[in-house]
């Protein structure tokens, strides 16, 4: 079983937020920044790839775990609690030059903000983390069966790998009053420790027929069972 950790700086990290305040804008340098539903009706979102060609395309994923480092959770309109969900991203984008509105220059999102419409990004959620404001700061973790097999789909190249998006769930960013965000590190903050981080749990595959195929057991007298 071989861990392999994949927390990219600056230089190879490849993430940016998406904010409809300031739907033109790039953000891409930034070290960190909020995630999450601000005033009713507004939301800001990450779209996050990590490269993970430095495992073979061989290799079986056992697990993948999805972490980020967050510094604040401010909440407010009653709630405390804000559940983040992650999705895949269908399309490609570009790190400089993605916005609200644009995945790269010249080329819109199908829906602003990298929607989860099957078009984008994928509806289904892979994984759910949920964020107390009574513990500001820590790590927010994902891990799923569907992030693991995402994944896999990434390392053995039958699934384009066009990163991840991190946003308020549904509910959230539908609330009717009230904010809910956390504070969160990218990959350009200059702390290593604390930078968006996919821990990918693999094995090398054994030769062999696979263990569920049962191979004939000849007795002495010729009977094969």
């Amino acid at each position: 079983m071989t861990i392999t950790v994949i927390q990219p700086d600056a230089a190879a990290g490849k993430d940016t937020r998406l904010r409809s305040v300031a739907p033109t804008t790039n953000y891409a340098t930034e070290t960190g920044g909020a995630v999450g539903m601000g005033t009713p009706g507004t939301a800001a979102r990450l779209v996050k790839l990590f490269n993970v060609s430095t495992i073979a395309s061989t290799e079986v994923v056992d697990d993948a775990l999805l972490e980020v480092i967050k510094y604040g959770a401010v909440r407010s309109g009653g709630s405390t609690i804000c559940t983040f969900d992650v999705h895949q991203i269908l399309v490609d984008w570009l790190e400089a030059e993605a916005t609200w509105n644009v995945r790269k220059t010249g080329t819109n999102w199908s829906t602003s903000g990298c929607a989860a419409n099957d078009v984008d990004a994928d509806s289904d959620v892979l994984a759910q983390a949920e964020s107390y404001q009574a513990e500001p700061t820590g790590t927010l973790s994902w891990s799923s069966a569907a992030l693991t097999g995402l994944v896999q789909g990434w390392v053995d190249g039958s699934v384009a790998n066009n990163g991840l998006l991190l946003k308020a769930s549904a509910v959230d960013e539908a609330r009717p009053t009230g904010y809910a965000y956390d504070l969160l590190y990218f990959s350009d903050y200059t702390t290593a420790s604390l930078r968006p981080k996919l821990t990918v749990t693999h094995h090398t595959p054994s030769g062999g027929l696979p263990p569920h195929i049962l191979r004939p057991v000849y007795l002495p007298q010729g009977i094969v069972l």
